[in-house]
């Protein structure tokens, strides 16, 4: 028996309508890198923390935080977290093919 399995529903009852409400509104967007975000609202005020690997995902996080009901102020710590680069590989000339 998994003892863990219900472990999200007991937490979701600890959590603030305003927050509750974010979550679901982040879940909708589909972005699966959103759900890793930390949210937490209280009174109005959204706190959203993390990592994102895009400026694009951040944008558009703190966009649909801000156009939930009751949300009067986002607090963005979002950190966009690039993967690192890779060199592209390296062409060889004609003259290197010899």
């Amino acid at each position: 028996m998994n003892r863990f399995k219900s472990m999200p529903a007991v937490l979701e009852d600890c959590l603030s309508d305003l927050t509750k409400s974010v979550l679901a509104v982040l879940r909708q967007q589909g972005y699966v890198r959103h759900l890793e975000l930390a949210v937490t609202g209280l009174q109005g005020t959204v706190v959203v923390e993390g990592g994102l690997p895009s400026y694009y995902l951040r944008q558009n996080a703190v966009a649909c935080i801000k156009r939930v009901p009751g949300v009067l102020r986002v607090i963005d710590r979002i950190e966009v977290c690039r993967l690192p680069f890779q060199d592209p590989p390296k062409l060889r000339s004609v003259t290197d093919a010899e």
